[in-house]
C-alpha cells in the first residue's frame, strides 16, 4: 500500500512541476520598466537600445513565431497572454498601459523586441526601394502588401520614416516580422543594385503592363530580376536618385473616363497594383520566387 501511495506522491509531484513549466512567468511592471518602454517612442533610444516596440495580440505572436527575440512582454491584467509564450509576463493596469504606449488607443498587450540585421536574398526576383517615403501608414502597409505578394526585401533611403517607429509596426500587422530591411544611401543604390532592371513609378512613363516593358522584363527563365522604386508622396524620386541608377520610368495608366481627375495615387496602393502585376509575372515563370 506504502509503494502505491509512494506512485501517487510522485505522479502527482512530476504533474505540478509540468503544469509550472506550461504557465508563464507573471510579475508586476515597474517604474523604471515603465520609462525604459516610454525612451522607445523615441527613434533616439530606439537606435541606442537596438530595441522596439510592438502592440496587438496577433502581431507579437508574428514576431514570436518567426523567431525575433522578445525582451519585455506586458499583457493589461484583464488579459490572459499569448499561449505558449516561453519568457516572464510583466501585468500592468489600463492606465499604465496607455502611458506606455505609442499609440492613440491602447492595446491589452505590448511587447519589447530586440532588432536584428537583416539578410538582402539576392536570387529574390522582386525588391522594393523607397525614396524618401515620410509616412508611417504608407510603410507600414507597403510592408503589409510585400508579404501579400511575397515580395520579402526593401531598401530605404535616407530620409525614408524610421521603419521601427510603433506607427508603422503596427501598419503593418506583423508582416515586418518577414521582411528584410536594408537602410541604404542613394549614392550606394548603383552598386547594390548592379545586376537588376530598376523600375522607377512616375506619373509619366511606359505602362507598367506594356508589352514593351514585359519584354524587357521576360528571360527564358521567367522575370528578370527588379527593383520597383517608389519616391515621396509629395514630390516623387528625388533628383539626385535619377543621377545615381540606370532605370525605367514606368506609370499605372488613368482609366479611360474623362471623370478620371485625381492628381496621383497614394504610395501604398500604387505599390500594391504594381506588386501585383509582377509577382504575378513572377510566379508564372520557372525562377525561384522567394
Amino acid at each position: 500500500m506504502a509503494m502505491v501511495k509512494g506512485k501517487i506522491c510522485i505522479t502527482l509531484h512530476v504533474n505540478f512541476l509540468f503544469r509550472l513549466t506550461l504557465e508563464p512567468v507573471m510579475s508586476t511592471l515597474s517604474l523604471s520598466q515603465v520609462k525604459q518602454i516610454r525612451a522607445l517612442h523615441s527613434k533616439k533610444y530606439r537606435d541606442k537600445h537596438n530595441a522596439f516596440l510592438v502592440e496587438g495580440r496577433k502581431s507579437i505572436e508574428e514576431f514570436v513565431k518567426e523567431g525575433w527575440r522578445c525582451l519585455q512582454y506586458v499583457v493589461q491584467d484583464s488579459s490572459q497572454p499569448i499561449d505558449g509564450f516561453p519568457g516572464e509576463v510583466h501585468v500592468t493596469d489600463h492606465k499604465t498601459m496607455k502611458t506606455i504606449s505609442a499609440l492613440s488607443s491602447a492595446s491589452d498587450h505590448l511587447a519589447v523586441f530586440q532588432r536584428k540585421q537583416s539578410d538582402m536574398n539576392a536570387s529574390s526576383r522582386i525588391w522594393v526601394a523607397l525614396d524618401q517615403l515620410q509616412d508611417p501608414g504608407n510603410l507600414g502597409t507597403i510592408i503589409r502588401t510585400m508579404d501579400w505578394f511575397g515580395c520579402h526585401h526593401l531598401v530605404l533611403s535616407e530620409g525614408c520614416v524610421d521603419v521601427f517607429n510603433p506607427k508603422v509596426v503596427q501598419a503593418s500587422m506583423g508582416s515586418l516580422s518577414r521582411v528584410s530591411v536594408r537602410q541604404q544611401t542613394r549614392n550606394e543604390w548603383k552598386g547594390f543594385f548592379d545586376g537588376r532592371h530598376v523600375l522607377f513609378a512616375d506619373l509619366e512613363g511606359l505602362s507598367f503592363t506594356s508589352p514593351e516593358l514585359t519584354n524587357q522584363l521576360s528571360t527564358p527563365l521567367g522575370l528578370r530580376p527588379l527593383v520597383l522604386v517608389m519616391g515621396n508622396e509629395g514630390n516623387g524620386i528625388h533628383p539626385s536618385t535619377r543621377t545615381s541608377v540606370d532605370y525605367t520610368s514606368i506609370t499605372i495608366p488613368r482609366g479611360a473616363s474623362k471623370k478620371s481627375k485625381a492628381e496621383s495615387l497614394n504610395a501604398a496602393m500604387a505599390t500594391g497594383i504594381m506588386l501585383a502585376h509582377f509577382s504575378s509575372m513572377r510566379d508564372s515563370g520557372k525562377a525561384d520566387s522567394h
